[in-house]
């Protein structure tokens, strides 16, 4: 019985004296923290903005998302966590008007003993603005008319896009206009041509995703008869005046008209 008991005080002076050891030594042993995030950037969607960067590391638990609402506002450092390997996030908590700043940094974790967090990332900030809708072209005689639906009362400019059919060698063409109007007219839409359009919003250097497609066909130009002067000699039928000196107007029928 005294043979077992100097065993069992012998393992547990083992254990302890190991887990002084492991005590003593410093966080970094059992980890390294992970390499940082890079190229943190936005896009911009409908109804949030979309977080993208890089994945350096190959051996993080995790990413975190902090979030500052307002540049007088304080940093959320916890906002959001996504899984290892996950490169974006939307943040569909948005309201117009409104900018916000992002950061993102990687972690790893080993349970009940540390975790290891990367540097961050650096800050991106994004106002975050609604984008216009309902986009509707109508073509007549003096143009092609856009028509469309402003749904962000923040918004400073609407940007105006617009391509032609067929025509590969032509780079779109795009005009900006004050937020407050909701149609414009392309007076330089030419005759038989067709156009596409689309609209977004823009608010110092943040902006809105297009709207939907717009289309539309200028009607084909009319044929003009041409015009020929006088004198002209010609022959006419019997009872008729065989010269004739004036201003003749040869009609698209090919019919002519003495006047």
């Amino acid at each position: 019985m005294k043979r077992k008991s100097n065993k069992l005080i012998s393992a547990l002076l083992t254990l302890a004296l190991i887990f002084g050891m492991f005590a003593a030594m410093p966080m970094t042993a059992y980890a390294a923290a992970p390499a940082a995030p890079a190229g943190l950037s936005y896009l911009p969607e409908a109804n949030g903005i979309k977080l993208k960067w890089g994945d350096m590391s190959n051996d993080e638990t995790g990413f975190v998302i902090a979030r500052k609402v307002g540049s007088g506002g304080a940093w959320n450092d916890s906002f959001k966590t996504v899984s290892a390997n996950v490169r974006e996030y939307t943040d569909y908590d948005v309201e117009d008007g409104t900018r916000y700043y992002y950061r993102v940094r990687s972690y790893q974790e080993i349970p009940f003993i540390v975790t290891m967090y990367s540097n961050w990332s650096y800050e991106i900030y994004f106002t975050f603005i609604k984008a216009p809708s309902g986009l509707i072209a109508t073509a007549g005689s003096g143009g092609i008319t856009l028509n469309w639906t402003n749904n962000s009362s923040h918004a400073q400019t609407i940007e105006i896009y617009k391509t032609r059919k067929g025509n590969v060698n032509e780079t779109g063409y795009s005009t900006n206009i004050q937020a407050s109007t909701n149609t414009w007219v392309d007076t330089a839409a030419e005759a038989g041509e067709t156009y596409t359009y689309e609209v977004r919003a823009l608010v110092s250097s943040s902006f809105t995703p297009y709207s939907n497609k717009a289309t539309a066909t200028m009607p084909a130009a009319e044929a003009t008869a041409p015009t020929i002067t006088g004198p002209t000699e010609m022959s006419l039928a019997e009872g008729y005046a065989a010269t004739s000196t004036g201003v003749y107007t040869v009609t698209v029928s090919g019919k002519l008209v003495i006047t």
